[in-house]
């Protein structure tokens, strides 16, 4: 199944609707039905026109009114209908393209004119409908685009048009697309006078072609013929996956086979006119249902939906629905509307972390006088070493009345894992951009994934004290950015936020700067949904990120999105495979500020970390015993490079490595696995190694440092891209490159880049002398390249990457240019050997330092292999003349070290990774054996 483009396509009558206010008396008159809908020839839609008073002229139509709701709440729909090439033909397609839903049909060029419905609104909001259907008449499966059927969601079908036989045709023509394309469809009954005409056909049509039914009290009673709501809510179970049952001041109820969900209305002040509440309300809860949200919170918006449109005249929201569900209007008043979950997304280094350790501080988080340290968000050393973020982790700040969970998402692409599963616990985004860099690889990648799951940024521009701070311009390609993202228009109407977070202050107006995070603060209350969920429902909760304890074992962390999870409490654990089992839960902690604390109970919308289920994994949904319901999965990148680990041979292993065996490096490799869901590793030819594949070379860096530094020995060998088969052709990853280099190396780096397949995308000048250059380049052509970037910048490139897609393999890409020098013999580095080898090439040892048989000491100026001596001591004889000793002026080695070493072995080369030291190796020590193997692979190759 092809991923959908649209959330919701409506088909219905295409109606330009006129308003007006009335009597009783009028309706009386006019023969009228109070509160229902009339169908009138074109005479008596001329006399009735002519009758009424003052009108308001609108596109309308059921369906329609529904796609301008999925608009405003920032949702892409489109719009199958049929107008004529007149005047209100015109208006209804500019009316509803205007309001950002997609409608392609061609007017008709003969029949009837263009529909009309003209609605009186007498003084207690109840409308009464006449309507001329026009050329809607007419429409049949010709006039389908079954294109828009099988790119959304789900097809919305408008009850008031199935009357004539085409459209009936079109119906089930639509809806064997939509279901053959994996997609759901949606029913509104639309009126009880569409139910009574066509009873036994909608019964048929919900019971083998509709998912999910909306429906009024007095069309469900029509429909199963039964006096009260009761008796129909009984009948309606089993006829289709998911009934939404509206009640007026009654608010609505849910029902999906035994779960009944209740919700309370939304007023947005007086009624006022209650045309179109039934279509808002199918909106809302249509949007949240293409968004994965619960059914209660579904309704929620769609009550949220009604109760805007009926406070006005006019059957469409005359505000931003998007804005008001930010407020937190959706929450009804239950205890989640001062919840916000927020991810914070931002490149390496451009202050994220930061950025959070000023909010906590600022928050009070942190008692008066504790110590804290720096970069307080980063508990892992390599992330405080290394400026970036590796692991993503969550913390609680109270401010106010208001509690954030706040996630810090990995910054670098290799943490994909993290980053996708993080983002299903938020409801909001934090983007934070340097004022002077702006939005980087990194950016796009962890943005776009935000983006697919349906958050919206609020952006904070930082570090805007920098002297080259470029806040305009990093503004427009911020929009940039979102635009080529595919975001819609809502989302390319950030907010947005001017910040300096290691100063700790923030502004919405560069003009006046002040002296806290404020501004910060305020915006996320505005801008981000307060957290959805009915802590009454069965139990829902989904598990997306794994930490482990050698006390309790693994422990799992995720949202609850439904319900309420307690201690002890039985629960069912739904696999990602749709099996399930029992467990009970062991003991729950909940987060304040970066601890974890116990708790008894966690409520819908929080975050928490529970252990006592035992084998819990990523992907799971910890559901309710009684109406166990699974929650879309979580889906994860696959691996991208492999490495082969092995033990360490070399003459000096076992020396100073604690973990020196196969079984000690395979249970560490387990135990990694057990937290680290986009590492896999499996058993190599031998039982002495193992191939492990990750998501990029800084992924499977990080987890060798981190088994160096605990007293792990082992070696590696070249890394290698996963390749895949696609349609019988081999494709490799693609990567989106970045490189800002120093104006005098872009030629050199430029040259780089195609003779390793790169396609250079643009080049972009940068103050300071400096040039951002893009490109898009074979992953397995990135290996190598950082290291001769910085070396042909003189060190002064920045270099980043971020996984774009599969491609077709392209040619060879050129192995290191250079040969290597190699240790003949075991013993010390000498001052004098180096100083003999210096012409040689570039050293990568120093003196006094302990090297064996077969180890690289250093890159050959040539590009063959060379065997040399580096523990050459200078013969000590008696023929000195005073004053001609020769004195050893050594160049300075150069540095290798994990990562570069990863990049720079070679197929025949190991990494040699000990405690104390990172080493460059052949795999064959012995020369004569090295030999030996070039000309047994010369001779095949012949």
């Amino acid at each position: 199944m092809t991923a959908a483009e649209l959330d919701v396509v409506g088909i219905g009558n295409a109606i330009v609707d006129v308003l007006t206010h009335a009597e009783d008396s009028f309706l009386e008159a006019h023969g009228l039905n109070k509160g229902t809908m009339t169908l009138i020839d074109t005479e008596q839609a001329e006399a009735l026109y002519a009758a009424m008073g003052p009108g308001v002229e609108v596109s309308g139509g059921s369906a329609a009114n529904t796609m301008a709701g999925l608009a405003s709440l920032g949702g892409a729909g489109g719009f199958i209908g049929k107008v004529r090439n007149d005047q209100l033909g015109g208006i209804f397609a500019h009316d509803i393209r205007a309001g950002g839903t997609t409608f392609r049909a061609e007017p008709a060029t003969d029949g009837p004119p263009t529909a009309r419905c003209l609605i009186f609104v007498t003084p207690d909001a109840q409308r009464t409908m006449a309507t001329f259907l026009g050329v809607s008449v007419q429409f049949g499966p010709a006039d389908l685009d079954l294109d828009l059927v099988r790119k959304a969601k789900v097809t919305y079908l408008e009850g008031y048009l199935w009357d004539a036989e085409p459209a009936k045709k079109a119906f089930l023509e639509a809806a064997k697309a939509a279901h053959d394309a994996g997609r759901k469809v949606a029913l509104s009954l639309s009126d009880p006078f569409c139910v009574e005409r066509h009873r036994a056909a909608f019964r048929q049509l919900i019971e083998g072609h509709v998912d999910i039914l909306f429906a009024n009290e007095a069309e469900i009673t029509s429909l199963f013929e039964v006096a009260d709501f009761d008796a129909a809510l009984q009948q309606a179970r089993g006829h289709c996956e998911i009934a939404a049952l509206t009640r007026s001041e009654h608010g609505s109820l849910v029902l999906s086979g035994e779960e009944v969900h209740l919700v309370d209305p939304i007023t947005n002040g007086a009624v006022v006119d209650t045309t179109g509440a039934g279509d808002a309300y199918a909106a809302g809860f249509l949007y949240g249902y293409t968004r994965g949200h619960s059914l209660y919170h579904c309704g929620q918006l769609g009550s949220l939906c009604a109760g805007e449109v009926i406070s006005h005249m006019g059957p469409r929201p005359e505000c931003s629905l998007k804005q008001l569900a930010r407020r937190g209007h959706t929450a009804g008043g239950q205890a989640n509307a001062g919840l916000r979950n927020l991810a914070i997304i931002a490149h390496v280094d451009h202050g994220k972390t930061t950025m959070v350790d000023q909010l906590l501080r600022q928050s009070g988080t942190f008692r008066e006088g504790q110590q804290v340290a720096e970069r307080a968000m980063d508990s892992n050393d390599l992330e405080r070493e290394r400026g970036i973020t590796i692991l993503a982790k969550c913390t609680s700040v109270a401010w106010g009345e208001l509690r954030l969970n706040i996630v810090d998402t990995p910054g670098h692409a290799d943490f994909g894992g993290e980053v996708e599963r993080v983002l299903r616990m938020a409801d909001g985004c934090l983007l934070l951009v340097d004022a002077a860099e702006g939005p980087m690889p990194q950016t796009r990648f962890v943005l776009s994934k935000a983006i697919e799951a349906g958050l919206e940024p609020l952006v904070v521009i930082n570090k805007c004290d920098k002297p080259d701070a470029r806040v305009d311009e990093v503004h427009h390609e911020v929009f940039d950015l979102l635009v080529d993202l595919g975001a819609d228009d809502h989302a390319l109407d950030f907010p947005v936020v001017y910040a300096a977070a290691r100063d700790g202050w923030a502004t919405t107006d560069l003009s006046n700067r002040t002296t806290d995070l404020r501004a910060v603060f305020e915006a996320i209350v505005e801008h981000v949904p307060a957290a959805p969920g009915d802590p009454n429902a069965p139990l829902q909760m989904l598990v997306t990120t794994l930490d482990y304890s050698d006390y309790v074992g693994r422990i799992g962390i995720g949202r609850v999105f439904e319900g309420t999870i307690k201690v002890g409490q039985p629960v069912t654990v739904i696999e990602r495979d749709g099996s399930s089992r029992t467990a009970k839960i062991g003991t729950l902690k909940g987060f304040a500020g970066l601890s974890r604390v116990d708790a008894k109970e966690v409520r819908a919308g929080d975050i928490c970390a529970i252990t006592g289920v035992e084998d819990i994994d990523i992907g799971q949904t910890i559901a309710s015993i009684d109406a166990p319901k699974a929650l879309p999965t979580v889906a994860i990148d696959e691996p991208t490079l492999t490495m082969v680990f092995r033990i360490n041979d070399s003459p000096f292993a076992g020396q100073v490595g604690k973990y020196v065996t196969s079984r000690q490096l395979r249970d560490r490799l387990e135990k990694e696995a057990e937290t680290d869901v986009a590492l896999r590793f499996d058993i190599g030819d031998s039982g002495e190694e193992f191939v492990v594949s990750g998501r990029g070379l800084l992924h499977l860096g990080i987890l060798i440092e981190n088994m160096r530094r605990e007293g792990y020995e082992l070696a590696v060998g070249k890394p290698h891209v996963v390749l895949k088969e696609i349609d019988g052709k081999v494709h490799e990853p693609i990567e989106r490159l970045a490189i800002e280099t120093p104006d005098d190396a872009m030629g050199a780096v430029m040259e780089m880049i195609g003779s390793r397949k790169g396609e250079i995308i643009s080049v972009e000048p940068r103050t300071g002398g400096r040039t951002l250059i893009r490109s898009n380049i074979p992953a397995r052509g990135l290996i190598g390249l950082r290291g001769r970037v910085l070396t042909a910048s003189a060190g002064e490139a920045v270099m980043s990457h971020s996984f774009d897609s599969f491609q077709p393999m392209t040619g060879d890409v050129p192995g290191r240019p250079q040969g290597v020098l190699i240790s003949i013999d075991t013993g010390a580095v000498t001052a004098y050997s180096i100083d003999a080898l210096n012409d040689r090439g570039v050293l990568f040892v120093k003196p006094n330092e302990k090297v064996y048989a077969g180890q690289i000491i250093g890159e050959h100026n040539r590009d063959n292999d060379l065997t040399v001596n580096i523990t050459r001591a200078k013969q000590m004889t008696n023929f000195r003349e005073a004053n001609k000793e020769a004195f050893t002026k050594l160049k300075p080695a150069r540095d290798m070290p994990l990562e570069r070493c990863l990049e720079y072995v070679e197929e025949d080369e190991l990494v040699e990774i000990t405690p104390e030291a990172v080493r460059l190796r052949k795999r064959l020590l012995n020369e004569s054996d090295r030999k030996r193997t070039a000309r047994q692979a010369k001779q095949l190759a012949q």
